[in-house]
């Protein structure tokens, strides 16, 4: 009965480059080779992903899958303590993965997680265990062969799980750093904290005092309020008698005043009498002269006629003059405006096909750099095509691809040829070797016995001897013969790399570029003559561009010369437009002429009715005008005079009745006994009263808000004390969580648990590292490791040096060693997997090896399952079974070989 873990069966479907591959792992050494890429290293990742759900190599799990599929499958059967177990684990793309767990046939456990935890509860190991118990990646013999010694003991330790106690060690520093930052401002705080305790105990007597002092105010507030309401009353009186006392007062001003108005009316009646009497002579006096406004008045408007008139008759002159000189300017540059516009046109036009014939100069010169940039490319298509022809016609007849494929074919077949030779060969080893076996069993039976192993017949000594001695004699021929199949197996297999290196270069050659180049070259050259004809057209253009600039140039100057008669024509022309015909002018001309001689008969009329000519006639007529309004004033006022006369006489009446009313107002002034200098001091000590009541009242409310803003200030105080010592607590958790985090990270330092745990591992591994030797042929008799990791190795002459020993011994060392720790990791397997084993090493440090391991492969008992994946043929030899991994147009092929 297995007592642990081994593998029985793997199948794969659609697993990174397997398409559907199935096979057994018997108990033993395997081996399975392939050339790199193969896929013989996705039957590992299928392992691993199987038992633990992920995968060893690379980032992507959905890398998983087969590319041009949608989902990859999984199934591993292996036994653990006799009991049969088979996973099956589905990966697909944007979907959950599948998995499923079965004991004997029934299912415990399905999905991903479930399944890889009951695998671990199984097996009692993590996923991180599994891997370094039963794997040993590539590289991982090499650093324990080739590393420095600290290398070697980082190997070590990182498969023993020191690394992740000592990167745990490393992290802790930062996370005791961040709490050391955390408690820096501890001083700060806490001096803080002195000080608002210090600044509440002055409050606390600030407050206390403040209170004092608004108590003893408000006292002197009551005897204030006190004397303030006696002189209040006394106020009121005295203003009471002052309100009277102005208000007759008031009544005295408002009689006087009335006095003073009636009398000033009788004053105004009296002169308003006076005038009146006047204004009535005056009226008498002016009368014949108004009568003299009416004449004069036409006399000045026909006057002004005559003025408006005559300066008409002077624009309309000149503006006559005006347009006749216009008339001359447009008769003279008439033929000048003309032929300007007939330059400027032609200008005009050569000037557009001077700007298209630009835009071609451009052309041309571009087409110049696509000619020279294109034979350019001509020459780097040429070298290209010729450097391609010239590797080809090493290889091939012609530079085609019917030729290339044809020459690959026949390569491709020889290649087949050799690989049946090597297949016979080998077969023909099988052979040869299971005879010399039963030679080797006929010569151990003769050992014991008289009897001929073949017909088991006695034999004499002599016949006895004569047979054994026929037995080495065809056993030694038989050596021979394998030998010299050996020697053939590399010649063929030369001669394999020979034709490989041919096929190689043969699938190097890039016959459709060479194709694709030649038609390109072919195109340029089709192109580059059309630039060439393009070019001659372009720059015929060109000289075309050339005479025209120049007579652009001549025309131009002509416009410039004969530019200021066009431009005296267009301002005559223009002028004329906003001016009225000659003729018209003239007409109008005529018609005022008429007007004024019917204006001077007029004025002759207007100056007989006047009696003379006027000298300054506007301004006699201001004057009478003046004398009118005079006329029109006083007559107004001479039609009042019986009515003023009438008021004079009833306001004087009016006048005495006032006089006697404010007399009567004085008596009663007197009567009442009002003192101004009186009320003025009972006002003084009123104000003196209310001034100190309020001064108090203010006090007492500075007072009050001078507390609420100590008791609001005090509770602030308060807060932040509450608030300091609770970060004084928090200060103290963090002190002490530090204490505690240094002493979780001293147990993790090299001291601590890595010591123990090198303490404990270190003579396991020595113990077994001893076990394993013994399977190994080798010329070491120990092998022993101490607790700081490092290596000790004694031969027959003592203690050896591992620099000192060969190649083989020291891979032969390394892998003892990693077995060693694989088997300290888990007890519980009894598989180990060996991915490249001897990548980085050369040829003969793998014979080394091989030779080696050869007795370690005897001792079954030591590692009932080991797996080997490798791409070197010498490791062969060690197989008890043999697999071969192909890739065949991108999938990957499994198939069983006997190995002779």
């Amino acid at each position: 009965m297995t007592k642990k873990m081994i593998i029985k069966s793997i199948k794969m479907e659609n697993f990174i480059s397997h398409q559907k591959t199935e096979f057994p792992f018997p108990v033993g050494v395997l081996v399975i080779v392939g050339e790199n890429g193969s896929g013989k290293s996705s039957i590992i990742d299928a392992i691993f992903y199987s038992l633990c759900g992920v995968q060893v190599r690379g980032d992507n799990v959905d890398d998983l899958i087969r590319e041009g599929t949608k989902k990859a499958k999984v199934n591993l059967l292996f036994e653990h303590n006799g009991i049969a177990y088979e996973i099956e684990r589905v990966r697909e793309k944007d979907v959950n993965p599948y998995a499923l767990l079965k004991k004997d046939g029934s299912i415990t456990a399905r999905k991903q997680t479930p399944v890889s935890e009951e695998i671990a509860r199984i097996l009692g190991m993590d996923k991180e265990a599994i891997i370094n118990s039963v794997f040993i990646r590539q590289g991982e013999i090499t650093k324990l062969i080739d590393g420095t010694p600290s290398e070697r003991k980082k190997t070590i330790a990182k498969l023993i799980g020191i690394e992740k106690l000592e990167k745990c060690y490393d992290k802790m520093r930062n996370v005791i750093d961040y709490f050391d930052n955390q408690l820096n401002d501890f001083d700060i705080i806490n001096t803080k904290l002195q000080g608002e305790q210090e600044s509440k105990t002055e409050l606390d007597s600030e407050i206390e005092e403040l209170t004092g002092d608004i108590n003893k105010i408000k006292k002197d507030v009551i005897i204030a309020e006190d004397i303030f309401k006696k002189t209040e009353d006394k106020k009121k009186l005295w203003e009471n008698k002052r309100k009277e006392h102005q208000e007759l007062k008031s009544k005295k001003t408002k009689k006087g005043e009335q006095i003073s108005s009636t009398n000033e009316k009788v004053n105004n009646l009296t002169t308003q009498v006076n005038d009146a009497k006047k204004a009535r002579e005056r009226v008498t006096e002016l009368e014949p002269q108004i009568r003299n406004i009416e004449i004069l008045e036409k006399y000045i408007e026909n006057f002004r006629n005559k003025k408006i008139t005559t300066e008409t008759l002077e624009r309309l002159n000149k503006e006559f003059e005006k347009v006749n000189q216009w008339i001359t300017i447009l008769s003279i540059n008439k033929d000048k405006f003309k032929e300007f516009n007939e330059i400027s046109e032609s200008l005009s036009q050569k000037e557009d096909e001077i700007e298209n014939l630009r835009k071609i100069e451009k052309e041309y010169i571009e087409l110049k750099k696509d000619i020279e940039n294109t034979q350019k490319k001509l020459t780097e298509y040429k070298d290209e095509i010729e450097n391609i022809n010239e590797k080809a016609l090493k290889v091939l007849p012609r530079a085609e691809k019917k030729e290339k494929d044809k020459k690959m074919k026949e390569l491709n077949s020889k290649l087949k040829e050799l690989e049946g030779n090597i297949s016979n060969i080998i077969s023909s080893n099988g052979a040869i070797k299971g005879r010399i076996k039963e030679i080797d069993n006929y010569l151990l039976k003769f050992q014991d016995s008289d009897e001929c192993p073949v017909c088991s017949s006695e034999l004499s000594p002599n016949h006895k001897q004569k047979v054994i001695t026929d037995f080495k004699r065809e056993k030694s021929g038989k050596t021979k013969e394998i030998e010299e199949n050996r020697e053939n197996i590399s010649s063929l297999g030369k001669e394999q790399n020979q034709f490989r290196d041919q096929l190689d270069n043969i699938k190097s050659l890039d016959l459709d570029k060479y194709k694709e180049l030649k038609e390109k070259f072919e195109n340029l050259e089709t192109q580059l003559k059309e630039f060439e004809i393009n070019r001659q057209e372009k720059g015929r253009a060109t000289e075309k561009l050339r005479l025209l600039e120049d007579q652009s140039k001549i025309e131009k100057k002509s416009v410039e010369e004969l530019k200021p008669r066009y431009n005296d024509y267009i301002a005559a022309e223009k002028a004329l437009e906003n001016e009225r015909e000659i003729k018209e002018i003239q007409n109008e001309i005529n018609e005022f002429n008429t007007k004024l001689t019917k204006i001077m008969e007029v004025d002759s009329k207007l100056a007989n009715q006047l009696k003379k000519i006027p000298e300054k006639p506007e301004e006699e007529l201001n004057q009478l005008r003046k004398l009118k309004e005079e006329y029109i004033v006083a007559k107004g006022e001479s039609q009042k005079l019986e009515k003023f006369q009438k008021d004079l006489i009833n306001t004087e009446k009016i006048l005495n009745d006032f006089i006697s009313e404010s007399k009567k107002i004085d008596s009663e002034i007197n009567s009442l006994g009002y003192n101004e200098e009186l009320y003025e001091q009972v006002l003084k000590k009123n104000n003196e009263a209310s001034s100190t009541l309020e001064k108090l009242k203010n006090s007492v409310n500075l007072k009050i808000i001078e507390l609420d803003k100590k008791n609001q200030k005090l509770n602030e105080l308060k807060q932040k004390i509450n608030d300091l010592l609770k970060q004084m607590k928090s200060f103290e958790k963090i002190r002490n969580f530090k204490l505690v985090l240094g002493k979780i990270r001293d147990a993790f330092s090299k001291e601590g648990l890595q010591k123990t745990i090198r303490k404990k591992f270190a003579p396991k591994i020595t113990n077994f590292a001893k076990d394993y030797l013994e399977s190994f042929n080798i010329n070491i008799s120990d092998i022993s490791i101490n607790e700081d990791l490092d290596i000790s190795i004694l031969g027959r002459s003592g203690v050896l040096s591992i620099n000192s020993i060969s190649g083989g011994e020291k891979v032969a060392v390394a892998i003892i060693l990693r077995l060693a720790i694989a088997r300290i990791l888990s007890s519980q397997i009894s598989t180990i997997i060996m991915d490249e084993p001897t990548t980085h090493l050369d040829s003969l440090r793998r014979k080394e090896l091989v030779e080696a391991m050869k007795s370690f492969k005897k001792e079954s008992h030591t590692i009932p399952q080991l797996i080997i994946v490798t791409h070197h043929q010498e490791l062969e030899e060690l197989a008890d079974t043999l697999f071969k991994v192909d890739i065949k147009e991108g999938v990957s092929k499994v198939e069983e070989l006997t190995y002779i």
